[in-house]
């Protein structure tokens, strides 16, 4: 029968925890070991947590399951042999400790709920067996557990994705599901409506051990894989999301990256500040123009956030030290039905002080003046700018240029790595004005000039007078140019 493991972890005098799934459970001779919370497994398909000594030796082995199926997708060491798992599940019978401080301890899903349990392997039997919740709307829907890990206070974060009415607390990011409509879905199977992020403090009974829970989504589907915390406290998430609306938010270190057809997905990652209502410090969204996803995070002690994923996307915006500049991925093979697109990693510095957007100010090419129904002989650029009209090396932010009296070609465009967008134009029967704006947000427009001139187009200029004068610092030069 299958068997697998897809999460690990270590404590300080270097044992190893390893989590996974014993499928065909039922029927598998596999057993725990002689101390196990669980010996033998239930259910089609049943958690498993292990314990290795630094040499590798087998110390501990139970199963954690119910009679469905239940997937485990993280650990984290609180100490030496005790240890949180979290992960999802269809069954309603889920194991419970006899004096149980668990938020939820009753199955409410439709087809999958969260579930997470703390573990203590020093124990034997029913005893190892501590704490154990489920959490998910209670009114049906489905939500998942990607990731947990426990703060320096004690308490243990974790999130991942839901479709149902989770409970939110006072100070939530966001106290309301934004994502997929219900009216919108038929299949009770469905859970990739937002993401969400909640930290429970497991001395805390009940709904009272709720200290943060909150939505993390925009109007489209997405889910939130994993999660940690900076140096100052504040939450951070990362995941994939097919919304735009929600994440674009001005000074972000990768500010934004307009989803350009086929629906793709692109990644996200948030900084929340727990103690304030609507709390949200920056957020990243970015990709290329294909489909983008994050699958893991991780925080260092600097502040730094650590994001890998996958990508299929031969535009994805690399830095230019990068191993790997170009796109790798068979997205043909893909296309078919088959693979293969490419890994990526990514680094965010979240102590800089980002740079906000106000605006754009012009770049190159107003005032021009062309033959009517010609095309300007340049094209028109703008490029980010802060509110005293600062130019910002700001890549990716989609500019719009709308004009009533000539063509524009295309529409809308990206900026580059020095925050410039241009386009070209092609005039009508007389003098025109186009208008460059950033897509979305409110943020000042700059408005370029141009003229339809007919007859013959002057070709250069001659110099009369004037070149080449001199004269002291500060003083009018003595003849015109």
């Amino acid at each position: 029968y299958d068997t697998y493991f897809n999460a690990v972890a270590t404590d300080g005098a270097g044992e190893i925890y390893a989590v996974g799934a014993q499928a065909g459970a039922s029927g598998t001779d596999l057993r725990g070991t002689p101390d196990a919370f669980q010996a033998t497994p239930s259910g089609s398909v049943a958690m498993m947590a292990t314990r290795w000594d630094a040499n590798g030796q087998l110390l501990y082995a139970t199963f954690v399951g119910g009679s469905g199926h239940g997937i485990p997708n993280s650990v984290a060491v609180e100490k030496p042999g005790v240890v949180w798992v979290g992960g999802d599940t269809d069954s309603a019978n889920m194991p419970m400790p006899v004096v149980n401080k668990g938020l939820q301890t009753q199955y409410t899903a439709w087809t999958k709920s969260a579930y997470l349990a703390r573990l203590d392997m020093n124990q034997s039997g029913a005893a190892g067996l501590t704490y154990a919740s489920y959490f998910g709307g209670l009114t049906g829907g489905n939500t998942s557990l990607n990731k947990l890990f426990l703060d320096p206070s004690g308490q243990v974060v974790f999130c991942g994705a839901t479709f149902s009415s989770i409970p939110v607390t006072a100070t939530a990011m966001q106290q309301a599901a934004g994502g997929v409509p219900r009216s919108s879905v038929t299949d009770n199977t469905f859970l990739n409506g937002d993401g969400y992020i909640a930290r429970i403090n497991p001395a805390v009974g009940g709904t009272a051990g709720l200290t943060y829970s909150s939505y993390v989504g925009g109007s489209d589907s997405e889910a939130a894989v994993s999660c940690g915390v900076d140096p100052k406290g504040n939450l951070v998430v990362a995941g994939w999301t097919f919304s735009t609306d929600l994440f674009f938010v001005a000074g972000s270190p990768i500010p934004y990256k307009v989803t350009t057809g086929g629906g793709a997905s692109n990644v996200f990652l948030i900084r929340i500040d727990p103690t304030q209502a609507g709390g949200r410090v920056d957020s990243i969204l970015f990709g290329g123009t294909a489909g983008d996803a994050a699958y893991a995070m991780a925080m260092d002690s600097h502040g730094f956030a650590y994001v890998a994923g996958q990508t299929f996307s031969r535009t994805f915006p690399v830095t230019p030290f990068a191993v790997q500049k170009a796109y790798g991925g068979d997205n043909t093979a893909y296309l078919s039905g088959a693979c293969c697109g490419d890994a990526f990693l990514l680094q965010a510095d979240l102590n800089v002080i980002q740079a906000v957007a106000a605006g754009v100010i012009q770049a190159s090419g107003d005032f021009q003046f062309g033959a009517p129904g010609a095309f300007l002989p340049a094209p028109i650029a703008v490029q980010i700018a802060d509110a005293s009209g600062n130019p910002l090396d700001l890549s990716g932010y989609p500019i719009s240029f709308t004009s009533n009296s000539a063509t524009v070609a295309p529409a809308q465009a990206l900026t580059d790595g020095s925050g410039v967008a241009g386009v070209n134009v092609q005039l009508s029967g007389g003098d025109a004005t186009v208008v460059a704006s950033i897509s979305a947000g409110n943020y000042t427009p700059y408005t370029f000039h141009l003229k339809a001139v007919a007859g013959t187009l002057p070709k250069s200029v001659a110099i009369i007078s004037g070149d080449k004068q001199s004269g002291p610092a500060g003083s009018a030069l003595a003849l015109p140019l």
